[in-house]
């Protein structure tokens, strides 16, 4: 498809790039890293929103969780520095919101794993995730269970102390 495309007029460079992302994609699935770099410096070339994504997820499947996580908070830093902030519910702006939703919910997925952020810090991140992109379900469901391990948590807690006093 992308040699075809290749071959086509310049209007079908959208669709090249994100066949080279989807490439990308099944290579890092499939395990072959190297070739997924290489199709992802491919596709780096067509400044797609979901590039940033697929680069995090190839970074952090090389082992990079910490290094996959700077990057993804600085690809929305500087890829969607005002978003949520537009009114205009134009189908781009959704899109724009749901591409940078799912990106603020992979940094907060990889805050919980790695455990060097403090429980206020994922959790501003999960709001932030349902702020910019409401109609997702994946926001609400990720802060939602991100709230019931908190309590999990604060519910044990206090079965710990209160088995305390009793000894």
């Amino acid at each position: 498809r992308r040699v075809i495309l290749g071959l086509a007029d310049s209007h079908f460079e959208n669709d090249i790039g994100q066949y080279w992302l989807k490439s990308a994609k099944i290579a890092r699935r499939a395990g072959y890293m190297q070739t997924a770099h290489s199709l992802l410096l491919s596709a780096s070339g067509f400044s797609l929103p979901k590039f940033c994504l697929e680069r995090a997820k190839w970074m952090k499947s090389e082992g990079g969780s910490h290094q996959a996580l700077l990057a993804l908070e600085k690809s929305i830093q500087s890829e969607w520095p005002d978003v949520g902030l537009t009114p205009d519910e134009s189908r781009v702006v959704v899109t724009v919101n749901s591409t940078c939703a799912k990106a603020m919910l992979l940094i907060g997925q990889w805050m919980e794993e790695t455990a060097h952020y403090d429980q206020n810090t994922i959790l501003k991140q999960y709001k932030k995730v349902v702020a910019v992109n409401p109609e997702s379900e994946d926001g609400h469901f990720f802060l939602g269970k991100y709230y019931d391990r908190l309590m999990s948590v604060v519910a044990s807690e206090r079965l710990t102390k209160s088995g305390e006093f009793l000894q």
